[in-house]
């Protein structure tokens, strides 16, 4: 297929760097050879992967799940405006909600890695509802640290989503 036609930008307008769209292209072009679906769609989820390129750590990765949930998405698509397909084994339809809720489980992991050691614990004890107070008693740390580290650990998470999505995803809590 001639890669030439299409366009991959970032979200800024600029073309693709040459190394991002080869891994892009190399993923639609696997895609597309195993697939049945119109290459459109591969097409048009390349040129999204291209435009989430700065928020994008392992692009193969992201670009390969990208292109197949689009395929998945057209491939269920059709079936359901088809009206004599034989709806028998539901199993074997893949649970797109299911790989959302494992992006984002990622994408919080991944945040969560910025943070030291003891302030990912005290911000996790503190998001599962336990007291400053006891964290501060349990962890041997002087009063109202725990509140203070939490604090530190909200500004700093609030930093690296800023890098990652952007400052304009208005984000609540500033």
């Amino acid at each position: 297929m001639a890669w030439d036609g299409v366009d991959l930008r970032t979200e800024t307008g600029l073309p693709v760097p040459d190394a991002d769209r080869e891994v892009i292209l190399d993923v639609a072009g696997k895609a597309i050879v195993r697939s049945e679906q119109d290459p459109t769609v591969v097409i048009r989820a390349a040129e999204r992967v291209g435009r989430k390129l700065h928020i994008i750590q392992n692009l193969r990765a992201y670009a390969t799940r990208a292109i197949n949930t689009a395929l998945n998405r057209a491939a269920m698509n059709k079936q359901s405006k088809d009206v004599t397909v034989v709806h028998g084994n539901v199993e074997a339809l893949p649970d797109l909600r299911r790989r959302d809720e494992i992006e984002k489980r990622v994408f919080v992991r991944e945040a969560l890695e910025h943070l030291d050691a003891q302030d990912r614990e005290i911000f996790l004890r503190h998001m599962a509802g336990e007291p400053c107070s006891m964290i501060d008693r349990d962890m041997h740390l002087k009063p109202r640290t725990a509140e203070t580290r939490y604090r530190a650990a909200k500004r700093i998470l609030r930093r690296v989503l800023d890098d990652k999505l952007g400052p304009d995803t208005g984000l609540r809590g500033r």
